[in-house]
Order: structure tokens, then C-alpha cells, then sequence
């Protein structure tokens, strides 16, 4: 479920986000990958991300919204590998800071999410459902079984600010404990003029 404002529903052509996921990730050490393997990452997490800001801006510019990229930290933890994805990542977060800069006149808000200890081979697989599931249950299912619950009020976060920073992570609060994470209670004003959708 994602909250978004009201005034949304009453205005065409125009869009609050874009959660950017054009995003594969392909293991393999460096001596082993095949080149092609290297354009594959490239094209779809780098070019895609390009592709997706150049379509999607034009929409988010009347209500001043956000893209949000998911990005890597230098405190990202490194793995065997990963090299060539953490290299794409990487060149996301690159252009992420220069979308940022173009886009800021216009009141574009580029984002990006660092994933930290969150593995984006688990991230970004397809949600796979054994019986019947509508959409809204494949969505739970997608939150509940890729996002611990500090990372949904993250990327929430980074959805309904509404000065929102250029740079969320996707960390474990220092009161985390037990796998239970307790958010301050929103107060109700911080939802009027909102729907639930």
C-alpha cells in the first residue's frame, strides 16, 4: 500500500515518483564474465536509468516529484563477484548527482536509496506466487519477503517528504531489536489529503 497525495488523481499528464528499477544483477568474477555479460549490466541498470529519466521527467515536473534510483555506499559491503554490477551501481549513483543538477530548475527531485546490506540478487527477483494471487498479495508478498520493515518506512520516506533528501540508505535504526522495528506514530494531519491506493 503507498500513500500518495489526493491532488494526484485530479490532474493529467503528471506524476508524483518514479521508482526506478531497471536494475539486473549478474554474479561472476571478473576473468570469468563474458563481455557481453558487462553491456547487459551497463545497458540495463545504466542506459535504463538514463532512458527512464528522459521519459518519465516531463510527467513529474508539474507536481515537483522525485525519481529514485537505487545506488551503492563506498560502506556497501563488498563480495566476490560482484565487480562489474557494483561498478554499474556505482555509475547510477554518477548519474543520479548529474540528472540531480540538470533537473533541480525545474524542481525535479533525484533521489537514490542506497541498499547497504540489502542483496540486490534478492532485491530484484520476479515475485513468484504458487495459487491464485490478485496484485495487491503479490505486492505484500514482494515487501514482506525483499524489505524488512525498516526499509519499507525508508523508501516511504523517500516517497512522502516532502523536502526530501537526495540520499536515503537503507540502514538498521539503532533501536532495532529482535527483527522489530517501531516507528514514531505519524500523527493523522501528516494524512489529510491523502488515499490509500
Amino acid at each position: 500500500m503507498i500513500l500518495l497525495p489526493q491532488k494526484l488523481y485530479l490532474e493529467e499528464n503528471s506524476l508524483w515518483a518514479v521508482i526506478n528499477t531497471a536494475d539486473v544483477c549478474l554474479k561472476g568474477r571478473i576473468e570469468i564474465q563474458e563481455s557481453v555479460q558487462w553491456e547487459t549490466l551497463f545497458k540495463t541498470n545504466v542506459f535504463g536509468t538514463l532512458k527512464a529519466a528522459r521519459t518519465f521527467y516531463p510527467l513529474l515536473v508539474s507536481q515537483k516529484g522525485r525519481f529514485i534510483n537505487f545506488g551503492t555506499s563506498n560502506g556497501h559491503p563488498r563480495r566476490q563477484g560482484m565487480t562489474a554490477f557494483d561498478s554499474a551501481r556505482h555509475a547510477v549513483v554518477g548519474a543520479s548527482s548529474s540528472l540531480r543538477e540538470d533537473l533541480k530548475d525545474l524542481g525535479v527531485h533525484i533521489i537514490v536509496i542506497n541498499t547497504n546490506h540489502i542483496q540486490p540478487e534478492h532485491m530484484f527477483e520476479p515475485v513468484r506466487s504458487s495459487g491464485k494471487a490478485n496484485e495487491q498479495t503479490l505486492n505484500e508478498m514482494f515487501m514482506k519477503s525483499t524489505l524488512p520493515e525498516y526499509a519499507i518506512h525508508t523508501l516511504l520516506d523517500a516517497l512522502l517528504e516532502p523536502n526530501p533528501k537526495p540520499v536515503y540508505a537503507f540502514e538498521k535504526p539503532s533501536m532495532f531489536n529482535c527483527n522489530n522495528f517501531s516507528k514514531k506514530i505519524l500523527k493523522p494531519e501528516r494524512y489529510v489529503g491523502y488515499e490509500n491506493i
